[in-house]
């Protein structure tokens, strides 16, 4: 569910495309065609204009196949990325190596990707971090609007009240708004302060105990191209 700012023009579907999808399969050269027919499917038969990708999704197989098959689309959707890293200059590294792989000049809204604790929240607001990579790509035009997504509320409300995000993306779903009263703040919050709200997990997918779930296997050190080793590490404490 995608709900802009009250002072935003734009106007978005319930529904997204799922580009983490594209990244399922490893061989580049047999599923290019496969993603360019399941976009086209998207928006030309289903009408789907918003996307949403990450650098994380297949280590950056998901991007890379998006953006060729996105090309014929591009000024009819919504484009939207993210990024793990949380300085200005790994931060600027990673816009341009998305903005290349989606063959796009510029991106409807970026995200800080997946915040779970303050001090990343430091990080990214301290001389040096991430938001200053973010504020100066929004005024020189290869960002439209900044976002960020997270998983601990409190961290979502601290970024909400920074008037710095114009979107928040966050786990909202009804047994956690309803029996766990989880999301509620983060959409008081929102409301609050006029940022627009991009519901995750709605389905609650994800692993209950460590006896449920898929089982997760995570690469030996060095082998990630496009995911920083803090999260590859987080990866392997809190499989989902």
């Amino acid at each position: 569910t995608h709900h802009l700012p009250p002072s935003s023009p734009i106007t978005l579907p319930i529904l997204g495309f799922p580009s983490l999808s594209l990244a399922i399969y490893p061989n580049a050269t047999t599923q290019q065609p496969l993603a360019d027919r399941a976009v086209r499917h998207a928006v030309e038969t289903l009408s789907v204009s918003y996307f949403d990708v990450a650098p994380e999704y297949g280590d950056g197989i998901a991007q890379s196949r998006l953006g060729p098959a996105l090309r014929p689309y591009r000024s009819r959707v919504f484009l939207a990325a993210k990024t793990m890293y949380r300085t200005a200059i790994d931060a600027e590294i990673d816009l341009n190596h998305t903005l290349d792989a989606l063959t796009t000049e510029y991106l409807d809204l970026y995200q800080f990707h997946s915040l779970s604790a303050m001090d990343e929240v430091d990080a990214i607001l301290a001389p040096g971090g991430a938001m200053e990579t973010f504020r100066k790509a929004k005024s020189d035009g290869r960002i439209r609007a900044i976002g960020f997504s997270a998983h601990d509320e409190k961290v979502a409300v601290r970024m909400i009240r920074t008037g710095w995000v114009d979107t928040c993306m966050f786990p909202i779903n009804f047994a956690a708004y309803h029996y766990g009263k989880v999301g509620q703040k983060v959409l008081e919050a929102a409301s609050d302060h006029g940022v627009g709200v991009i519901a995750l997990k709605s389905g609650a997918k994800g692993r209950l105990t460590n006896a449920t779930g898929t089982p997760v296997t995570v690469p030996p050190k060095g082998r990630f191209r496009h995911i920083p080793e803090w999260k590859r590490e987080e990866m392997i404490r809190f499989p989902v």
